[in-house]
């Protein structure tokens, strides 16, 4: 149960949020709300491989692979939390993302593959690589894996300590 004075912050897909709301909600309590729209961002006929390609190995700016599907409503909560302004924002200053469609890990496998990862689940997936094709992220990229249940704080607080500075 939440201190009496502590607020809680939801971060709601549109059209869940007067529902969770009246669920969760406790008396007296102050809620602070944001919305997002899950987003099915994830395109299989999306040429990856040339996408992939056309990142620029950069000291500058990380490689920022997002592995997802759209079958997935954790991979669409984040795709549609990287809409978000600010978010969106921080991501293009310090990287260089490229959304993957990975189907039922039965699609464009081969590029997870390439830079480390080949027996892996959970999606969303992130994959940060630096100038040299190093796998920065092995011991966090499925961490969104509950991205329905993050605020897009989190999704900041992790990429900051890869942020090219």
């Amino acid at each position: 149960m939440d201190p009496p004075n502590r607020q809680r912050l939801f971060y709601l897909p549109k059209g869940e949020i007067n529902s969770r709301l009246a669920r969760d909600a406790k008396p007296g309590q102050t809620l602070f709300m944001t919305n997002y729209t899950p987003k099915e961002a994830f395109d299989p006929d999306a040429p990856a491989h040339d996408m992939v390609a056309a990142l620029k190995a950069s000291d500058e700016k990380k490689r920022l692979l997002i592995l997802g599907a759209n079958w997935c409503p954790d991979a669409k909560a984040f795709a549609g939390m990287l809409e978000i302004d600010h978010l969106a924002d921080f991501i293009n200053s310090h990287f260089q993302p490229v959304i993957i469609d990975v189907g039922r890990y039965d699609h464009n496998m081969d590029i997870p593959a390439r830079f480390g990862l080949t027996d892996w689940e959970g999606l969303p997936s992130l994959m940060i690589l630096d100038a040299q094709d190093r796998f920065l992220n092995k011991d966090t990229y499925n961490m969104f894996r509950n991205a329905r249940e993050r605020h897009p704080s989190d999704i900041v607080t992790h990429l900051i300590r890869f942020a090219a500075v």
